[in-house]
């Protein structure tokens, strides 16, 4: 391997050749789309309108709690589909996040 690079100037590192990517597959996205994405800390909610993209990040509190991630997934959705949520006046979706587990609810109303 040569010490310069294609331009002659001198190579800091060793140059190497890229591998091409293994398992890449390629999806065609609609026109009009709402991808939501799963990151380490939370959710990223991608708009494609018109050719152009939209990225909004909804991350755990900085305060974690037990459901901060359900509460990021939650403002993901509500963002994504805000148009077929419940409000004051019309029918829609309800998204609620519980604290406790529906066994548990349970024997609470039940004692």
């Amino acid at each position: 391997m040569s010490d310069q690079d294609i331009w002659g100037r001198d190579a800091v590192a060793p140059l190497r050749k890229l591998r091409p990517a293994e398992n890449l597959v390629l999806v065609p996205v609609p026109e009009n789309a709402v991808i939501i994405i799963r990151a380490e800390n939370g959710y990223i909610l991608r708009e494609i309108e018109d050719g152009q993209v939209k990225d909004s990040v909804f991350e755990e509190p900085e305060v974690a709690h037990e459901h901060g991630l359900e509460e990021a997934l939650a403002n993901c959705l509500y963002r994504a589909f805000e148009g077929s949520f419940q409000s004051k006046w019309r029918g829609g979706l309800k998204l609620v996040v519980r604290q406790k587990g529906r066994e548990v609810e349970g024997e609470e109303s039940e004692g």
